[in-house]
Formats: structure tokens, sequence, C-alpha cells
């Protein structure tokens, strides 16, 4: 999008990026600095998981995750976990490629708690024949991440194809076709 190869990209997961009331990390920032999205067109369920007697199995609020190691994919959004304080110094992000490797992370020892989609996390324990009384998504504390259409803000036609995208979708909002 940067380089004007495209004029739109679909389904990139998009901050509030109003929301000021904390620092946005710098890869949220550049996100936020550098597009423009569309209202969202999906919301996703972030969830938590650990093993079964995990001290972070029951936590009931955020910084009950303080001082855990958690693991979130590379190549993921970190936007979510900012607001409640789930950054480094707070706890440690481990970060490799795949879904499966956070699972595997948690179930080796070398992550307290895996957090991404859960149907993304469904998947990766069905692929790794894990039962379920041995990793347990957390029941109290979920995310919830929206989807959205983004153009670069230097595409001089972007805010015009978010416009009517943005008219197209809530038009398929108030019809009853969503």
């Amino acid at each position: 999008l940067p380089l004007g190869a495209f004029d739109v990209a679909a389904a990139w997961y998009l901050p509030d990026c109003a929301d000021k009331s904390f620092e946005w990390g710098p890869e949220t920032t550049k996100r936020c600095e550098g597009f423009v999205g569309s209202v969202p067109v999906y919301e996703t369920v972030i969830g938590f998981y650990s093993l079964p007697d995990n001290k972070y199995a029951n936590a009931q609020n955020f910084e009950d995750f303080y001082g855990a190691r958690l693991c979130r994919m590379k190549a993921w959004f970190v936007h979510d976990l900012e607001p409640h304080g789930l950054i480094e110094p707070n706890i440690t992000m481990v970060r490799p490629e795949n879904p499966a490797e956070c699972i595997e992370a948690v179930i080796n020892g070398t992550a307290d708690v895996a957090s991404f989609e859960v149907q993304s996390a469904s998947a990766a324990i069905a692929q790794l024949g894990i039962g379920l009384d041995e990793i347990k998504e957390n029941p109290f504390l979920t995310t919830v991440v929206s989807l959205h259409y983004l153009v670069h803000k230097t595409n001089p036609n972007g805010r015009k194809y978010i416009a009517l995208l943005n008219r197209g979708l809530n038009e398929m909002r108030q019809s009853g076709e969503w």
C-alpha cells in the first residue's frame, strides 16, 4: 500500500486509533499514523490460554497477567494488549511463527499464556491433538478486535475509497443483508 501497488487491502486488524488514554507501541503507532480504515468488516474474539493448574488460568483482570510470559505470534498485532498494560516490562513476550507453536510453548512451559484468535486456537489445539483438559481458555478475559479495509494515507484517492466502502458496508447493515 505505501508503494501504491494496491489501493485497498482487506482484512487488517485496526485499533481505535483515536484512543489517547495511553501510549500506543511503535507497531500500533505505525498502523495508526500510516493508514485509514473502514468501518469494521468483521469482529473476532481473542482468548487467553494456559495450563489448567497455571496461576493465570483463572485471571479475572488483565493485571493478573503481569509477570507472565505471554505468547503471541511474531507477525500478529498487539494493540489489544497495549491498553491493558500487557506489554514489556509488565509481561515477557514470546513470539513464535504460528498458533501451534504458541500452544506448544504453553504446554512445554516456555510460555505461561498464549493469546490469539479463538478459532485459530481451537484449530491449533486440534492439530496438536491436545485434549481440552490439557489447556484451558480463560473464562473471564477476552479482547475483541475488528478487521477493516485499509488504505495508505498517501493514496490520493484513499479516503474516497474508504468512504465508498463504508457507504456500502453501512447499507448492507441497514438493509439486513449483513
